[in-house]
């Protein structure tokens, strides 16, 4: 019996790799039925790849399902390999998932016409009973996989219930531990680790805002085993991808600062964390020294634009976290966003002018991208 041939995409830019395909599909081969029954490809590309080069090496697969994973900066080159995989090889099912597509509706089955399915929110459960609906040639079955968007026939159907979240982040099988990833020659973050899913936060720019999950964390245990990965693997610079790690206890910030300095010892390395400056209390400012670059969201001083977004800006409480953070002599980058609802050029300039007199090391200027899933979308 042929194998169904399902290749996971991803289109990252310069210097970036993807974490999402790799859980999907380590996730999948966990499942021992599923895993004889079907084969997994994955292929990441950098943007600036010529869409004739992906469609070559896509066609030569002959999959049965495509899945891509589709974040702002992806989605038109998506959406543009979709229709030409759909004119070379019109049996096959184009699935996305991903950022860019959550908090779908059914209509967008319509804006992106050549989506066979969509699955709204983290992929790992729904993709697997996707794969396993496919395997068994019972591709009705999908209308009763939580969180799935599909089109069958001229219809355009949504699952009756919605996504599944609940899931013990340890028992995804990590992209480290089993040597999937291949890391881009000049990355831009090193090694990745991810310790939270979730955000206690709702800022309205943020993809998280209208989640409101309860951070869920990878045991240290787990993230002990990545640090050991990046040391053999000989990897000197992590970047911790959790802005609301300082919302952890001072016992877990601890074990973590533990595991950190016991696995690397002497040798040399560089962390990079990101901070809410307002978080940060002498105690622990403490548990941050053994970091080397704190990236720091302020976002904006302007109040009608932090009204806006759901945001709170305290001074004395940023001045006195910033403060403490710049003791530690570390790197310390500032973050603002322009394109806010309610900020206007004066406002943001002072943003600017108040984020200067801090003396960052680096002061960043990002465009606010209005992305899927967010209340400002």
């Amino acid at each position: 019996m042929r194998k169904k041939r399902v290749c996971l995409i991803a289109l990252n830019q310069h210097g970036y790799y993807s974490l999402a395909i790799h859980y999907l599909r380590l996730f999948c081969l966990k499942d021992a039925y599923l895993a004889k029954r079907c084969s997994l490809f994955h292929v990441e590309y950098e943007l600036e790849v010529s869409n004739k080069d992906i469609l070559t090496n896509i066609v030569k697969l002959t999959p049965e399902i495509v899945a891509f994973s589709c974040y702002v900066w992806n989605i038109e080159k998506v959406v543009f390999l979709s229709q030409k995989i759909k004119e070379i090889l019109p049996e096959t099912m184009i699935m996305y998932g991903g950022q860019e597509v959550s908090c779908a509706t059914a209509e967008e089955l319509s804006i992106y016409s050549y989506a066979d399915i969509i699955v709204d929110g983290a992929g790992e459960i729904p993709f697997r009973k996707i794969l396993l609906s496919l395997v068994e040639d019972n591709l009705e079955s999908i209308d009763q996989i939580p969180g799935v968007f599909f089109r069958r026939d001229e219809d355009l159907l949504r699952s009756s219930a919605p996504p599944e979240t609940e899931i013990d982040l340890d028992s995804l099988p990590s992209p480290y531990l089993e040597n999937a990833v291949r890391m881009p020659v000049e990355s831009k973050l090193g090694i990745m680790i991810e310790q939270f899913r979730g955000c206690p936060n709702s800022c309205s720019f943020c993809f998280e805002a209208d989640r409101t999950i309860t951070p869920r964390s990878f045991s240290i245990d787990r993230i002990k085993e990545e640090f050991r990965w990046a040391k053999r693997a000989g990897q000197t610079y992590l970047h911790i991808l959790d802005p609301v790690f300082c919302n952890n206890s001072l016992k877990k910030m601890y074990a973590f600062k533990e595991a950190l300095l016991s696995i690397f010892a002497t040798d040399e390395f560089r962390a990079s964390i990101e901070i809410y400056a307002d978080n940060i209390t002498s105690d622990r400012a403490k548990l941050l020294d053994c970091y080397d670059i704190f990236d720091i969201g302020l976002q904006t001083t302007n109040e009608e634009a932090n009204k806006t977004i759901n945001r709170s800006f305290k001074l004395d409480n940023f001045l006195r976290g910033f403060n403490l953070l710049k003791s530690l002599g570390k790197t310390c980058n500032v973050y603002l966003i322009y394109g806010l609802p309610g900020d206007t050029y004066d406002s943001f300039m002072q943003s600017v002018s108040f984020a200067e007199s801090l003396k960052p090391n680096t002061l960043f200027l990002n465009r606010l991208c209005v992305l899927k899933g967010t209340p400002l979308r």
